[in-house]
């Protein structure tokens, strides 16, 4: 559903690993992308797809497995041609959905991508009517959580360069990658620190100042000093069409969850 992000920057080892996972010599490949929220698991995904799409002569298809699986293996079939006009109405959801399992086991090599995974042992849950672990296909996954039932590749915060490739590549701001005075470059670096170089805090940051060339580093360093990171970079009213995985939520509700476990104001602050 994502188009390939033209700004992807760095994050070359993790894709190598992502690929050798991939290719183990097992009846389902199972590899995992794991990280905070708004690290970069889904954008991961999407580059590893756009990639390896030839890797993966039977199809690459995408599960957003915080919906309903079954409904989300039901419109796939829909996707790629299926059709049912004999099942009663509540039955066809069911039916639609076995029919695209049998369909992959047709179309030897596919990819199922299953992004955003609450609980990655539930794929292996034989009492759900399909078990996505023993699908005829690869499957890679993201979450949030980590297991020791599938191989995983960690992603982390991007290093200092690409954050601040990230932040700055853009038609109003890339001469600064160049021709930036020193402490032009320093502001930037700080900023891109105090975001915890944090892909979507970064993208939406970008966005922001792309669209404000009055407002200077400074400024906007200036700005998250007075306000907290979360708050400035949440206002700066992006649209979420203009980011590469079109997520609508912005940066506080990405970390809504670490927000909520605080129990102290002063962790608190230090988060924002």
């Amino acid at each position: 559903p994502f188009l390939q992000d033209k700004r992807f920057v760095g994050r070359r080892d993790d894709l190598e690993k992502l690929h050798s996972l991939m290719k183990r010599d097992a009846p389902i490949g199972v590899s995992a992308v794991t990280g905070m929220g708004g690290i970069g698991k889904t954008q991961l995904a999407v580059e590893y797809a756009y990639r390896h799409r030839a890797d993966y002569p039977g199809g690459v298809y995408w599960v957003n497995a915080a919906a309903d699986w079954q409904a989300e293996l039901a419109r796939l079939a829909s996707k790629v041609g299926i059709r049912d006009l004999s099942s009663a109405e509540h039955e066809r959801e069911r039916w639609l959905a076995r029919a695209f399992v049998e369909y992959l086991g047709q179309h030897a090599g596919a990819l199922l991508i299953f992004d955003n995974v609450e609980d990655p042992l539930e794929l292996q849950n034989v009492s759900r009517d399909i078990v996505p672990g023993q699908l005829p296909c690869r499957l890679l996954l993201t979450t949030r959580r980590q297991t020791p039932t599938f191989p995983m590749v960690d992603v982390r915060a991007l290093d200092e360069a690409d954050a601040l490739r990230l932040l700055l590549d853009t038609p109003t701001r890339r001469s600064l990658l160049e021709g930036g005075t020193a402490e032009e470059l320093a502001t930037a670096r700080s900023i891109c620190k105090t975001l915890g170089y944090l892909p979507l805090a970064l993208v939406l940051a970008s966005a922001h100042l792309d669209k404000s060339p009055r407002i200077t580093l400074a400024g906007y360093l200036q700005g998250i000093a007075k306000h907290g990171a979360l708050l400035v970079t949440d206002h700066a009213k992006v649209d979420p069409r203009e980011l590469a995985t079109q997520h609508a939520k912005a940066v506080r509700a990405t970390l809504e969850e670490q927000w909520a476990a605080l129990r102290r104001e002063d962790a608190r602050q230090v988060l924002q």
